[in-house]
């Protein structure tokens, strides 16, 4: 290898000339263009602020998951400039006009011709691709010059034989895994490049050993303390990855056909079409303008022949370009959404320095037809051309285009503009959808606008001269609806539009004088005459009970729903979580709740004094519940004790009264008459509702319907539910009356047991009921005992998972029809279908429920599933060691979800505490009980395919 490289003051004033170029394109109406503060920029701003107050994290957690090099380089310019969209792409640009003069020297460091450096970079300057990302804060822009930087110090090691520059590859490449993931193929480049040109060492053989053995040493030396944090945390190294992947063992034919097409998306993005994602490109524009994709499909044919044909001492420079852009083209060969410029931006100095040598080469064709100044205008006029054209579909058509406008979360801005500006003479509630989005809270963290989910209740603010105003999405306009209809006579429902006179906001506004108005009416209606004699139960030195209201039954879902009224005296230090429970008289607890007040959109730590916080708490209910007079008690608990496997030090309990629950549920006279049995004790047992055909292993409930109209001391009732058959007699379950107990009449009581034919042999059976005393059978009527149904074997999956649920349950895989590209593929307003595979691993006696969550990158959820398992059909109380479970159901999917790429979350827990199960994934505990499916979720504006 020749050492070509020799700068003189003619290479120094070029690369001024060619980064003020890159400088002029990359700094004019930074702040302006793009529009908005996209939210992946804003949390990168959150993050600076954390490194800058001391919290020196190993790896990004938020936002999907980040490695954090790049946040280190942003958090300077944040100090000085605050945490804005100009600090955050003014480190991107920064970088993109390094990443030019880089270029730069490693093109005159291998190539003796300056004219080639001169167009290379000035590709690179005037590349649309580029610019995108140089004004965008975020950290692929890095990539291209970690890989530049490394491959510069390897070449000149390799030609000066020098250890320094080996150790400097060491730390580029150490730099590059520490800012992306795409950084992690930089060894591999270099050990290929390696194995391909040894020939061409000649008496140097050892020389790329020697390269080898330093930078590696070097490399890991640096990446050591990131390494040990993807060994504690697996699923960072790989889980963005196998969410992207679109190969899928055993599918070979569909791998290939998705390889195949995103084979041809790559090789036409440099003339054809290019990235159609407005947040990566002008969506569709290929990666070279129409002249110089020209120079480019003759610079890579060069590049191929020359790596091929050329003596093998010529070869090394064109074989280093083929295995670097093979390898970072892989990225986006075997993920979805080909040709992704963000994942291969690594890729785009190989690219330009590819169609420089098209110029190059049409330089001197033109240079021996017609004479130097014809070539220098050739060359400079297609410069001219790619730079104009570049300026114009950036600056002129992405900058004024309403998509890019949304993309950039331009409305995100402005919702915060106008509540900043309302919240002059209102206390501000955002709904928690916009609210926890990372450019409001950005934007508004020293503002009062709070979070709030009106779903779970309503905040009525204390201060005395400023109104309420609560705020919703476009999204969300029904839930506005919901509280203008609750306090019209208090409020008034407004609309706020954008830029683009499109829906920004929902409003609900509420004047100062009739705020006070409705806290005194709140008041008023929940106040009950029992709290005469306590009238305030305060429950932590912060936290006052001022009133509740029960629901006289449960509703349609067997829920008791309660609204507690708690009024902040004073600020709360921590989240608190609050419980109510349902207590018999003897102590039992048949029902609870806990769970954070306004389910924690709006934290008790962020509550304000005078606050009133009308908190809805919906208390499930068991089935069957004993006729009595049952207490509501409440209390607040930090739940943190409980996060550290300490009992939850309870802060405070109070008893808010009493229901007087009959346990009598109505039966129609057409259950009565189909269900009916031969009268027992004064016709006490009225029917029994029970399974025809029973199957083995399988519990199956069976009720009885009672019904008297005097007292009966059910002390010594207890029925037991037997089958007969001509091999004996068998019990099958046992149901026991309440002991004191009096009915109307004209109503039953309905009790459940359940029945279960483990040993019994598979045929007919005959179900009876024993009665106490004299233990006469009566017979209820035929069952059939069969073979079990449940499932033993998994079945074809999809996409498969393994992840451990508690010690009992695991997800070993999605199975649905809308599977395409390796990717779930719905549509807007549509359906989702999906199957999640269970397989049991042993036997729990709590009924969970399956929580399954479309997530936006952002973290938005912006559709969910909820239920037991097959719709309650399959509960997880009835699961057996060993079983497989097939949980279907479709995800309903809102109109109005933006197209785009998300995540499906899936998570169990128990409906009556909230408590999740842990998730397990590689020996590795994931956080807050909730796995994330290694299957994207794609959603497309018009019929998914």
């Amino acid at each position: 290898m020749e050492n070509a490289y020799s700068l003189d003051r003619r290479d120094a004033a070029w690369l001024v000339v060619l980064m003020l170029l890159a400088a002029l394109l990359r700094l004019t109406a930074l702040d302006r263009v793009p529009p908005g503060f996209q939210f992946d920029e804003a949390y990168n701003a959150l993050d600076a602020l954390e490194v800058l107050r001391g919290n020196h994290r190993l790896f990004l957690p938020a936002n999907g998951g980040r490695e954090v090099l790049y946040t280190y380089l942003q958090a300077p310019l944040v100090a000085l400039l605050g945490p804005t969209a100009m600090a955050g792409r003014l480190a991107s640009a920064l970088v993109g006009i390094i990443t030019v003069g880089v270029l730069y020297l490693f093109v005159r460091s291998i190539w003796p011709q300056r004219r080639l450096a001169i167009l290379a970079s000035t590709l690179l300057a005037c590349s649309y691709w580029h610019l995108h990302f140089s004004r965008y804060g975020i950290r692929s822009i890095a990539t291209p010059l970690w890989f530049l930087l490394t491959f510069h110090a390897l070449w000149r090691g390799l030609v000066s034989g020098k250890p320094g520059w080996y150790a400097l590859v060491g730390v580029w490449m150490a730099a590059n895994v520490w800012t992306h993931p795409a950084g992690r193929l930089a060894p591999l480049i270099m050990l290929a490049f390696a194995a391909l040109t040894w020939r061409a060492q000649r008496d140097h053989h050892r020389e790329p050993l020697v390269a080898i053995a330093i930078a590696g040493a070097v490399a890991m030396m640096l990446f050591a303390p990131l390494a040990w944090h993807y060994y504690q945390h697996p699923l960072t190294f790989y889980g963005h990855a196998s969410d992207v992947a679109i190969l899928e063992w055993g599918d070979w034919q569909g791998s290939a056909r998705r390889l195949a097409e995103n084979g041809w998306r790559i090789l036409a993005m440099s003339n054809l079409r290019g990235d159609t994602e407005w947040i990566h490109n002008l969506p569709g524009r290929p990666v070279f303008d129409a002249v110089t994709g020209i120079a480019f499909l003759l610079g890579a044919a060069l590049t191929v022949q020359r790596a091929v044909r050329a003596p093998h001492s010529e070869r090394a420079p064109y074989t280093l370009l083929l295995v670097w852009l093979v390898t970072l083209a892989l990225i986006s060969l075997v993920t979805d959404m080909a040709p992704n410029f963000s994942r291969m931006m690594g890729a785009l100095p190989v690219l330009v320095i590819m169609a420089a040598l098209g110029l190059d080469s049409l330089y001197r064709l033109v240079l021996r037809r017609t004479g130097q100044t014809w070539a220098i205008a050739t060359v400079a006029a297609c410069a001219i051309i790619g730079g104009t054209l570049t300026g114009w579909d950036y600056f002129v058509r992405f900058g004024s285009e309403a998509p890019a406008s949304y993309e950039y979360d331009q409305e995100k801005i402005e919702a915060v503009d106008y509540l900043a500006a309302a919240s002059a003479d209102h206390t501000v509630f955002l709904a928690e959808l916009w609210a926890q989005h990372a450019t409001i809270q950005l934007l508004s963290r020293e503002m009062d606008i709070r979070s709030l989910d009106t779903a779970a209740g309503v905040v009525l603010p204390a201060e005395e001269k400023h109104g309420a105003l609560y705020a919703y999405p476009p999204e969300q306009k029904a839930r506005a609806e919901e509280l203008a209809r609750r306090w019209s006579a208090y409020g008034e429902l407004g609309t706020v539009y954008d830029r683009h006179e499109q829906v920004l906001l929902h409003t609900f506004a509420i004047s100062a004088r009739q705020l006070q108005a409705l806290r005194q009416a709140e008041l008023d209606a929940l106040e009950a005459p029992a709290m005469e004699a306590a009238p305030y139960a305060d429950l932590t030195a912060g936290v006052r009970l001022r009133g509740w209201a029960v629901a006289p039954q449960a509703d349609a879902q067997g829920k008791l729903a309660t609204t507690l009224l708690w009024e902040c005296v004073d600020p709360v230090p921590s989240e608190l979580t609050a419980f109510v429970h349902l207590v018999a008289p003897d102590g039992d607890r048949y029902a609870q709740v806990d769970q954070q007040p306004l389910q924690g959109s709006y934290a008790t730590d962020e509550w304000h004094a005078g606050d009133l916080v009308l908190d809805r708490v919906a208390v499930p209910l068991p089935m069957v519940m004993p006729a009595d007079e049952y207490a509501l008690q409440v209390g607040l608990y930090e739940l943190q004790t409980t996060d550290e496997g300490v009992a939850a030090e309870l802060l405070s309990t109070a008893e808010i009264g009493a229901i007087d629950w009959s346990g009598v549920v109505p039966v129609s006279a057409e259950t009565l008459a189909s269900h009916a049995v031969e009268p027992v004790d004064d016709a006490l047992i009225q029917g029994v509702i029970a399974p025809e055909q029973l199957e083995l292993l399988a519990p199956e409930p069976v009720s009885l319907i009672v019904s008297s109209d005097a007292a009966v001391d059910g002390a010594h009732w207890q029925v037991a539910l037997e089958a007969t058959a001509p091999g004996g007699r068998q019990v099958l379950g046992s149901i026991r009356l309440p002991e004191t107990t009096a009915w109307d009449s004209a109503a039953a009581l309905v009790l459940t047991a359940e029945m279960t034919a483990t040993d019994a042999a598979p045929g007919h059976y005959e179900l009876v009921i024993v009665t106490p005393g004299d233990g006469e059978a009566i017979a209820l009527g035929n069952v059939e005992v069969i073979a079990s149904q449940r499932l033993w074997e998994l079945p074809a999956l999809d996409v498969a998972i393994d992840m451990q649920f508690g010690t009992w349950a695991r997800l070993t895989g999605v199975v649905s029809a809308a599977l395409h590209d390796n990717a779930l593929q719905g549509m807007a307003g549509g359906e989702l279908p999906l199957t999640l595979v269970w397989q049991a691993g042993g036997e729990v006696n709590r009924s969970l429920a399956v929580f399954c969550h479309l997530v936006a990158q952002d973290g938005q959820i912006f559709a969910q599933h909820d239920g037991p398992p097959q719709n309650g059909a399959m509960p997880t109380s009835d699961w057996l060691s060993g079983q497989v479970v097939l949980d279907e159901f479709a995800l309903a999917i809102p109109q109005d979800v933006p197209a785009g790429m998300y995540q499906l979350r899936v998570g169990l827990y128990d409906p009556i505490t909230g408590q999740r199960e842990n998730v397990l994934q590689d020996g590795a505990t994931l956080p807050d009980g909730v796995a994330v499916l290694p299957v994207m979720v794609r959603i497309v504006d018009g019929a998914a395919p």
